[in-house]
């Protein structure tokens, strides 16, 4: 769970700017067409809301649940190209509350039930 909050505050405190395109001097000829524009990369903010959610979606006491999405956000921010970027002083709001919800669901799933209802994740 640590390892998952702390990827997501590195993650919101900045992010890597795709660089712009190679501007050339020739011109097309009428009959070609231009490439189709690739789609835009999702934003880190976009990316960690998917998380928060299918976190959030995540029933209570429901370990494996947590564990698989935070393995996924784990395995996606490892492969998110590192900035050379300082990092901020002052945290982004908007990623502020995404990894305060975030926590607040991950806390509710991982949290073993000790209740007594025999579920998986009950510890005696």
């Amino acid at each position: 769970m640590l390892r998952s909050l702390v990827l997501i505050t590195v993650l919101g405190c900045g992010g890597k700017q795709e660089p712009a395109p190679t501007i050339s001097n020739t011109s097309a000829t009428p009959a070609e067409s231009p490439p189709a524009p690739a789609p835009a990369p999702k934003t880190a903010a976009a990316k960690l809301r998917e998380f928060r959610d299918a976190m959030c979606k995540c029933a209570e006491h429901d370990v494996e649940c947590a564990n698989a999405i935070s393995d996924d956000m784990t395995t996606w921010a490892a492969n998110q190209p590192r900035s050379t970027d300082p990092i901020p002083t002052q945290a982004d709001p908007e990623m502020a509350r995404i990894a305060q919800d975030m926590v607040e669901c991950m806390t509710k799933a991982m949290t073993p039930d000790i209740s007594g209802s025999g579920s998986a994740s009950h510890v005696p």
